[in-house]
């Protein structure tokens, strides 16, 4: 609602000086410390298990789960924006990385797969089932030269990133002409490609068999399967209830 054209020295000047007396009284750290420590407990309290793998839900579970010096690469679509949402910090120390290709996810596994083999350390990529699809063939390196990448898989038939946007009200034409959900199985396609594969439908399972996974050498991919629909009301009803619990404090 606001457009400032200014430098940036400038701009960020005038907005310390604006809000410094509000944040130099420690009020306003109170009460941001307090809305963080709250919407922790909400997310952690499994408020998404009744959409059974729930992407965030996913993500979150990557970061919490992830071993010391984990390079955890967040593909584009949900994946990062599940993320920024979900994935709160902790003194374990990760490292982030993420690449913007054509179209946002083109060449995902084939960069993921350039990043293990450069640092030569375990790294865990997470994609949609789209991405995926879009750079298969980069599955063949993890095989041929035994690379330590789990991806893991959010597949919910689709890109999921359009349930969010006004077009996913016109059913029709979202689903055919935007989201286009595929039908196919993954594990074909790991097959093919001589890589490990198994398939979970919810956080809880998931977490166990991603433990699992860091612990076994060799490349493999873990899916979760959920559906647009359940991930779009999982983040709707999580954004409810932060909001609800957040009216009146600021």
């Amino acid at each position: 609602t606001i457009r400032l054209t200014a430098d940036l020295k400038s701009a960020c000047d005038e907005i310390g000086r604006r809000i410094g007396s509000i944040s130099n009284s420690g009020d306003y750290l109170r009460l941001w410390l307090r809305a963080e420590r709250q919407a922790r407990h909400l997310l952690e309290s499994g408020r998404e298990e009744g959409h059974r793998g729930f992407g965030g839900g996913i993500v979150r579970s990557v970061f919490r789960r992830a071993p010391a010096g984990t390079v955890i690469f967040l593909s584009n679509g949900m994946p990062i924006r599940w993320g920024e949402f979900y994935a709160t910090g902790s003194a374990t120390p990760l490292r982030v990385l993420c690449n913007r290709g054509a179209n946002g996810i083109d060449g995902i596994v084939s960069t993921a797969a350039g990043v293990a083999a450069a640092l030569k350390r375990p790294v865990v990529l997470v994609i949609g089932d789209i991405a995926l699809i879009h750079d298969l063939n980069g599955l063949a390196a993890l095989r041929q030269y035994q690379l330590p990448l789990k991806i893991v898989l959010l597949n919910n038939d689709g890109g999921g990133i359009f349930s969010f946007l006004p077009i996913a009200a016109h059913h029709a034409v979202c689903d055919s002409l935007v989201a286009m959900p595929h039908g196919r199985d993954f594990g074909h396609a790991a097959a093919f490609w001589g890589i490990g594969h198994q398939r979970q439908d919810s956080v809880a399972a998931f977490d166990s068999a991603f433990s699992a996974s860091l612990m076994a050498e060799g490349p493999e991919i873990l899916e979760v399967k959920s559906t647009r629909d359940g991930d779009l009301a999982a983040s709707w009803e999580i954004n409810r209830l932060l909001a609800d619990k957040f009216t009146g404090v600021f």
